[in-house]
């Protein structure tokens, strides 16, 4: 692959990193959700796993993917409020450059191989799991980067099994591996064994035991780390620094940047144990049912092609022809089975638990191969254009445009005054310029018919909820649930929205509460096609819509009006009501 078709990639994976596709919410609510609350110090809404009496999930993987980004942010632009947009791009920038991390190791494994890089890097970087998956904060795309290191640090152990540096970085991965997710466990395991197998064979069995000390070192080193951090996380375990309390991730910054410090450490409590955590509530049935019971065969005969399309077949074409007796290839070829395999053995079954599999795929495809045909190409290339467009960019895509707008439609409020008709009325200016002049002002925003909303794309301030002179914001998501819709929608107040400003200034309207305790506005965020319950004495204004954005619960209406002919743009679209009074 020459450097400007390379070039070219890269501008074309920049481009999809930025895209507005909204895959999951757990892009969301397993990473910067957590972490622009604990060093933003933003609202945002903390997932059960985070919460300390499950404690499932290891809080060094978010906080390397988008807390250190975080941080660096908030060290160099030392904003009130954070902006959306700079959240976002941050965000999505640290895991571009961990896809140029894979990048790099693929390139290095075929070195190792001793086999020309271009196919398979080609292939890597237009494959929409690496353009859309693996440039969003999934736990599965650092999971993805963990283990395409680990295959390459094996590779590096097949000319020298006895290599400590090389023995110690693998017994690491494997382990930060399981601790990011439980799953790492059946694509580590062929790595493992094969190690194991490869030392005991090629070397004698003296030297080879004496360099897996410092394999389980590595190991062990790494499994304290995340022991350590998840219970200062969990609050199980209490550490106090110059007898200060360690409470968060900029205690820890500072610390590191104060070695000194570290010498009046004091601890007491106990461990928690994610992996194992997590580990006990996936064996329990009766959890899994909560997030949806799939048929065992959902994996193979649907995700796996959806994710891989024609590599799928090339691969697995690959395997039954070939007669490869390479260590390598029959450990990428194992991992496959038991990625593949074992997780097909739990009901519960999402596309992107199969992520981690798309490097091993290629591989194992390009094995024997220089060069692929012009049909293949052909054919994957649409494959990949097809999906990586309804994904990255189609699904949900509106989302997360509307948060950045309800930043400063939410907390831009500036010189609030009462008007005449008992309504207040405040300037739209920057977020970092709010002030009510000392009203209770609240902005309700309701999405229905929505994944969840991103709460910390809003930026809202923790400090500013008890704040009286600061405006308040209450996001509520509402999924598909009309009945809480309704109810909520009665309970509020609709705004005049009367020309009563006296200047040429962009201004929004807040009516009294019912209880006329303070003041407030309601949004509804909802997609084009969903009906919003009728409320007495009241109606809903657009006041913006956001382009594209589809719901695939909605894809039969879409369907429909294609057949007929009355499909138009605007069907497409999540808009933003704002709730009026008819009174």
């Amino acid at each position: 692959m020459s450097k400007f078709l390379y070039g070219a990639l890269l501008w074309v994976r920049w481009i999809a990193s930025s895209t507005p596709g909204y895959v999951h919410p757990d892009e969301y609510f397993q990473s910067p959700e957590i972490t622009a609350n604990a060093i933003l110090n933003i609202d945002s809404y903390i997932p059960w796993e985070f919460e300390k009496e499950n404690a499932i999930r290891a809080v060094i993987p978010p906080f390397l993917t988008t807390g250190l980004p975080f941080w660096i942010l908030k060290t160099v632009s030392q904003p009130v409020v954070p902006n959306a947009v700079d959240m976002f791009l941050v965000e999505r920038f640290s895991c571009l450059v961990a896809t140029l991390v894979m990048d790099y190791a693929i390139y290095r494994i075929c070195r190792c191989l001793d086999k020309d890089p271009k196919l398979p890097m080609a292939l890597f970087a237009t494959s929409h799991v690496a353009l859309v998956y693996y440039v969003r904060p999934f736990s599965n795309s650092f999971e993805s980067l963990i283990l395409c290191l680990t295959i390459w640090c094996f590779c590096t152990l097949l000319d020298n099994v006895t290599s400590s540096t090389s023995a110690f970085a693998l017994g690491s991965l494997l382990v930060a591996g399981v601790f990011t997710r439980i799953t790492f466990a059946l694509f580590g395991l062929p790595i493992g064994v094969a190690y194991l197998y490869h030392g005991f064979t090629t070397s004698q069995p003296k030297r080879f035991l004496s360099s897996l000390i410092p394999f389980t070192l590595g190991a062990t080193l790494v499994a304290i780390v995340f022991v350590l951090v998840d219970s200062l996380y969990y609050g199980t375990i209490q550490v106090i620094i110059d007898n200060v309390p360690l409470t968060d991730f900029v205690q820890v910054m500072d610390a590191i940047t104060y070695p000194q410090r570290l010498l009046t450490i004091r601890a007491s409590g106990f461990p928690v144990l994610t992996p194992l955590n997590n580990l006990l509530y996936n064996t329990d049935k009766s959890n899994l049912e909560q997030h949806g019971l799939h048929p065992l065969y959902l994996h193979f005969l649907v995700n796996f092609p959806m994710l891989f399309g024609p590599l799928v077949l090339g691969a697995v074409a690959a395997v039954t022809k070939a007669n490869e007796q390479h260590i390598i290839y029959r450990t990428l070829s194992a991992i496959v089975v038991f990625g593949l395999g074992g997780l097909s053995f739990v009901p519960h079954q999402e596309a992107r638990f199969l992520a981690p599999l798309l490097v091993p795929l290629i591989f194992i495809f390009t094995w024997n191969r220089t060069k692929l045909s012009r049909t293949f190409w052909i054919i994957w290339m649409f494959f990949n254009l097809i999906t990586g467009f309804i994904f990255g960019y189609l699904h949900q895509g509106g989302v997360v445009p509307s948060m950045m707008y309800l930043q400063q439609q939410t907390l831009g409020l500036r010189n609030c005054k009462l008007a005449a008709n008992s309504e207040l009325i405040c300037d739209l200016k920057t977020a970092d310029m709010a002030y009510t002049n000392e009203y209770n002002v609240t902005s309700n925003v309701l999405f229905y018919k929505t994944y969840m909303a991103p709460r910390h794309l809003v930026g809202y301030p923790k400090a500013w909820e008890v704040s009286r002179d600061r405006p308040h914001v209450r996001i509520e998501d509402f999924g598909s649930d009309w009945d809480r819709l309704d109810k909520e929608l009665h309970s509020r107040s609709g705004v005049a929205l009367l020309n009563l400003h006296d200047e040429y200034e962009p201004h929004v309207n807040f009516a009294p509460s019912k209880d006329g305790t303070f003041f407030e506005r309601t949004l509804i965020v909802a997609p084009s096609t969903a009906m919003l319950p009728r409320v007495d004495d009241a109606r809903y204004l657009l006041v913006a819509s956001f382009n594209p954005h589809v719901n695939f619960d909605d894809a039969e209406i879409l369907l429909d009006a294609i057949k007929e002919g009355t499909f138009s743009r605007a069907m497409i679209g999540l808009n933003v009501y704002l709730l009026l009074s008819d009174g």
